[in-house]
């Protein structure tokens, strides 16, 4: 065996001068590292001393800077509120442009303290209509004692008449002259636009002509003098198919325009006060004395006949664009006719009116002109509500949109107003003036419908959202409606029974109701349904005398009394139908019940409650006399919405949108509340002119309200609002409502300039030189300790090789000795077996005759070539290599365990179980003979003749448990297994029993020598045999041979 080569250690000297010269600069870095420290902790003193200095400094002028701040958003405040008070004047005092200008201080409120007063009152400024500025003005000097303007439909241009007879044409947006049409020495008394601005009909003293604008020429021409004084002696159908001229010799004249240009000629009447041709020139209106005949305008028989209010004589009139309404001016007053239902509106106005009247596109504004005084009054066209007026001119032309307005002063100037109109909030009205009141809405989002009851004998249905009024179907006794969630039916109360109805949607606007089935109640003289669960099975209603009942639409239709002690406010259903709540007017105020059972569940002393359970949950949102509550039936605390302060005896109404986004409540007398359900914040305040609804629907996504007032339907858009609102900067989400929350833009950056152009970026330089040289100096420290550690470990590494190799020395010179000793004990024992062998053969030609002793003489002769052939097998013995051959394993155990049963095997029980299919394996037979011969004999001396030896053979493909020595290759193999029932081995001599010379001494018969299992070994190790061992204290141990099949 051959000693390991290593590296020689350093020399001792060499690596205690290494050490020193480390030594020498780790102290040599260390003081200077803890210069640097000492210098690096002075500098820091320093430098905070000085910052310190300059923090006082910088606080001195932030505080200063920060009082001058807050004086500034005082005055902001303060000036942004003054701004408020005056918009909301000028929105009290109703003078013409007022909106412009309150919207003008609003904004720059907005811009100094957007809150939601400001933002409330913008909403406000935009619902309303005014004039605004003059876009245009034009003043002819050389003509001012006369002129004749009209204006196209979208007040675009302007058609000017002057004396001589030419007629220009001009763009009102940059006065520049598009055409002038040549006079022919008359004077146009009268101009009027087709509605789609491709024709000019203009009046003569002698004629009345069309004008194609396109080709500026002549299209039509009458011959018919029309009157000096008359306002409007020309009417055209919109289709311009017929026109309508007053003949001053002959009277009312319709013409039949054809193509190509001509026209028929029909008398219409001979006497009358004013005429008007309806916009599709169907039919044509005629004012005689205090009657209004409306002829057809096919055959000129009167259709329809209206008697007109005070009798008075009448100077001109229009129609509405839609030909519902017609509207007539005398010397003092304004009549308005709705030809479908003949009620009429008186409205009073100044001396001298009569000059012209003019409807909006949308036939909800009214304008009316004075003669001579240049003022225009402004009315709500189906209630009369006076809106606005002015003096500075009259109105001659609204524009389709509904923007700009054109207006003429005789004999001085025409111009351009602005017309504002409301923005998000229109009034439904279903007839002229004043109408039975509406009981109740009911809303079918889906269709746009919204049906409403009106009076006690009339259904009236709307279009949603643009509140035209489709249909008024008439009933009996109906006194309050309500759909059924999830279907067409809707629900009607009336006289001692409740009716079910089924609406249809027949076509395009077009809807029908089928009765369905009715719930008798004789007990009440009338039953109003109130709500119904959102599953459409259960139904609230009350009676005359405001008690509560239960319908179960699933079950017998039956009505159940709900127990109350007083007339009933309100009532709601939770989102599951499991609950109802009912509000009375008198104690004990809110009291929630069990659906099916009517137990009750909650109460809440509250007054004269209004209740509606909020989508999402059990949450019952509460208005009552004091404010608003929100009560949770699943446990949680209660909590306050509001409370009220000027209207301490008003129980405001609720709508809540179908998502539960919004809610809606009256908040005062004359305004409604819209609530964030998010925040429970005020989202905006809208005031109601008249006494506050005593209905509110909010549509699923609650972008729409409607209010239910007296004889009109309030309806805001909250989309169109809240679009204006953001354009203002005063959008929900860019809310701030307390400017001294603010933080002064560029305050604190100023200070921060302040303070650190001066002392501390120059300290803050300083300290990170500082910083980096202690860095560098612990960086050059930590390398020079690395060093030292490395030297240390070197040294202690090559200590730790010389011991073992040393250690290797020895064992190799003790493994020499003892195979030139293995070698010597060989040769003396090979010789000693020649002489036995050759004793052995004489004793055999001896006793040949002798049966017995020949069996003997041939144990010994078998003895003696195993002894050889282990002699030849032992390390350094022989140099020659071992023949290699197949050979039986069977065999090889068997022959081996019948040499030894006989010496070594005395009183011990040898089992044999031998694979008899196990293959031959390829080897050198002796080696493996010699190995069973230690294992068996080391075992045997382990029993010390008494126990139990199995030998066992078989073919394996996985190896064991406990392998200590791998085979040469993988499997399969043949493994041969020697165990005994011995005292075993403890673990810790298990992992020993392989060395040599090692043995315990104390087991067995006698003391060994320790070099059976090193040979055993050996020989497996040389021959690339697998061992395994499993053994246990006081258990015995088990050996197990892997022999290669190859």
């Amino acid at each position: 065996m051959t000693s390991p080569e290593f590296n020689p250690p350093l020399a001792e000297a060499e690596l205690a001068a290494r050490k020193e010269r480390i030594r020498r600069r780790l102290l040599h870095s260390t003081t200077v590292t803890l210069t640097f420290l000492a210098g690096l902790v002075v500098l820091t003193l320093v430098a905070l001393a000085a910052a310190w200095q300059a923090r006082q400094s910088t606080q001195a002028t932030q505080r200063a800077l920060q009082e001058v701040e807050t004086q500034k958003q005082r005055a902001e405040s303060g000036l942004a509120r003054s701004r408020l008070a005056q918009a909301k004047a000028l929105r009290a005092s109703g003078s013409v442009g007022w909106r412009f200008q309150s919207l003008t201080a609003l904004q720059e409120a907005a811009r100094l303290l957007p809150s939601q007063e400001v933002r409330n009152e913008y909403a406000a400024a935009i619902t309303r209509p005014d004039f605004g500025p003059a876009r245009f003005s034009n003043t002819s000097p050389t003509n001012r004692d006369w002129m004749t303007v009209a204006f196209d439909s979208d007040v675009r241009r302007a058609a000017h008449g002057t004396r001589n007879g030419d007629i220009t044409l001009l763009d009102l947006e940059t006065g520049a002259v598009q055409h002038t049409l040549p006079g022919f020495g008359e004077r146009p008394l009268f101009l009027s636009f087709s509605a789609d601005g491709a024709w000019l009909v203009a009046g003569y003293d002698e004629r009345v002509r069309i004008w194609d604008l396109a080709a500026a020429k002549p299209l039509f021409e009458f011959d018919t003098p029309v009157p000096i004084d008359s306002v409007r002696p020309a009417d055209l159908s919109r289709d311009k198919k017929r026109i309508l001229v007053w003949d001053e010799n002959r009277g009312l004249l319709l013409f039949d325009l054809g193509s190509p240009p001509q026209a028929r000629e029909r008398l219409v009447a001979e006497r009358f006060q004013a005429f008007a041709l309806h916009p599709q020139g169907q039919s044509v209106a005629v004012i005689t004395g205090g009657t209004c005949e409306i002829k057809d305008a096919e055959n000129l028989e009167t259709s329809r006949k209206f008697p007109l209010p005070r009798g008075e004589a009448t100077r001109s009139a229009t129609w509405s664009p839609r030909g519902r309404l017609l509207a007539g001016c005398t010397e003092h007053r304004i009549w308005i006719l709705d030809t479908e239902t003949g009620r009429t509106l008186d409205l009073e106005g100044p001396s001298k009116f009569g000059v012209e009247v003019l409807f909006s596109e949308d036939e909800q504004t009214l304008m009316a002109s004075a003669w001579g005084e240049g003022h225009t009054l402004v009315w709500d066209a189906w209630t009369g509500r006076d809106l606005i007026s002015t003096f500075h001119g009259f109105a001659r032309q609204i524009s389709s949109a509904g923007t700009r307005v054109g207006h003429l002063h005789f004999g001085q100037s025409f111009g351009v107003w602005d017309w504002a109109q409301s923005i998000g909030y229109r009034r439904w009205k279903t007839e002229l003036g004043a109408s039975p009141p509406f009981r109740n809405l009911a809303f079918k989002e889906e269709w746009g419908l919204v049906v409403g009851a009106e009076g006690a004998d009339r259904v009236c249905l709307f279009d949603f959202p643009s509140g035209a009024l489709l249909d008024a179907m008439p009933a009996v006794g109906n006194f309050q409606m309500e759909f059924r969630p999830g279907t067409n039916q809707l629900a009607v109360g009336g006289p001692g029974k409740l009716r079910m109805f089924e609406m249809r949607h027949e076509a395009a606007r077009q809807f029908s109701a089928r009765p369905l089935f009715e719930v008798p109640q004789p007990e009440c003289a009338r039953v109003e349904p109130v709500t119904f669960s959102r599953d459409g099975r259960w139904l609230l209603l009350t009676d005359e005398e405001r008690k509560c009942w239960l319908l179960d639409l699933e079950a017998p239709r039956a009505l159940k009394a709900v127990p109350a002690s007083g007339p009933v406010a309100s009532m709601s259903f939770s989102e599951s139908g499991d609950y109802f709540a009912v509000g009375l007017w008198d104690a004990p105020g809110v009291v929630v019940r069990n659906t099916r059972t009517l137990e009750e569940v909650a109460r809440f002393p509250l007054t004269r409650p209004q209740v509606r359970f909020l989508p999402g949950g059990n949450e019952l949102l509460v208005s009552h006399l004091q404010g608003c509550d929100l009560f949770s039936l699943s446990g949680g605390p209660s909590r306050t919405i509001y409370r009220r302060q000027d209207a301490p005896n008003l129980a405001g109404e609720i709508a809540v949108s179908g998502d539960g986004r919004r809610v809606a409540i009256t908040s005062g007398p004359r305004e409604v509340m819209i609530l964030d359900r998010a925040t429970w914040k005020e989202w905006l305040t809208l005031p109601v002119e008249e006494p506050r609804p005593h209905q509110l629907l909010l549509d699923e996504r609650g972008e729409n309200l409607l209010g239910l007032g007296e004889d009109v339907i309030h309806h805001w858009d909250f989309r169109a609002l809240e679009r204006e609102l953001e354009r203002a900067g005063l959008g929900w989400e860019s809310l701030q409502t307390d400017p001294l929350r603010r933080t002064p833009a560029g305050a604190t950056t100023g200070l921060g300039i302040v303070s650190g152009s001066f002392i501390l970026p120059g300290v803050f330089a300083g300290m990170l030189v500082a910083a980096l040289c202690a860095f560098f100096a612990f960086r050059r420290q930590r390398n020079l300790l690395r060093n030292y550690e490395e030297v240390e470990e070197l040294v202690a590494e090559r200590d730790c090789a010389l011991t073992q190799a040393q250690a290797e020395v020895l064992q190799s010179q003790k493994m020499k000795a003892l195979g030139t000793l293995a070698a010597g004990i060989a040769h003396d024992f090979n010789n000693l077996l020649s002489v036995i062998r050759m004793a052995n053969k004489l004793t055999a030609e001896q006793t040949c005759d002798n049966p017995d002793l020949a069996e003997n003489t041939q144990l010994v002769e078998q003895s003696v070539a195993q002894g050889k052939a282990v002699i030849r097998s032992m390390p350094g013995y022989s140099r020659a290599p071992a023949e290699r051959a197949l050979f039986n394993v069977n065999e090889a155990v068997r022959e081996t365990a019948l040499l030894l049963n006989q010496q070594f095997l005395r009183g011990i029980h040898l089992h044999l179980e031998l694979d008899a299919p196990a293959p031959a394996v390829h080897g050198v037979r002796s080696r493996l003979e010699q190995i069973l011969l230690n294992l068996v004999v080391n075992s045997a001396k382990a029993m010390a003749g008494q126990g139990e030896l199995r030998l066992a053979v078989r073919a394996v493909t996985e190896l064991p448990a406990g392998i200590l020595l791998h085979p040469r290759t993988a499997g399969p193999w043949v493994e041969v297994t020697v165990a005994d029932t011995g005292p075993g081995l403890s673990p810790e001599t298990g992992q020993r029993i392989f060395e040599p010379f090692f043995t315990t001494k104390h087991t067995g018969t006698a003391h060994g020598a320790g070099l059976g299992l090193y040979m055993v070994h050996a020989l497996a190790e040389g021959e690339g045999i697998g061992l395994a061992l499993a053994t246990q204290s006081g258990q015995g141990t088990c050996f197990r041979i892997l022999l290669p099949l190859e």
